[in-house]
């Protein structure tokens, strides 16, 4: 995600080292996969809400009888 760091920092301290570039890489993967678990977790427990849908249906019968 992220290459190098931001010029400020680049220019007090220096370019990335390699270490560093294999440890963000990491934590990239790290976060990427949590990412992926927990909407996979969440659609699993929509799925649950509404079973057999597909899809969540809204109710939207209450907006006929509202008075405009």
């Amino acid at each position: 995600m992220v290459q190098d760091y931001p010029p400020a920092i680049r220019d007090r301290y220096g370019p990335k080292s390699p270490r560093g570039q294999r440890v963000a890489r990491l934590a990239s993967l790290i976060v990427a996969v949590g990412v992926v678990a927990i909407l996979a977790l969440a659609l699993t427990h929509l799925n649950e809400l509404a079973p057999g849908s597909g899809r969540v249906r809204l109710r939207l019968d209450h907006l006929a009888t509202c008075s405009t």
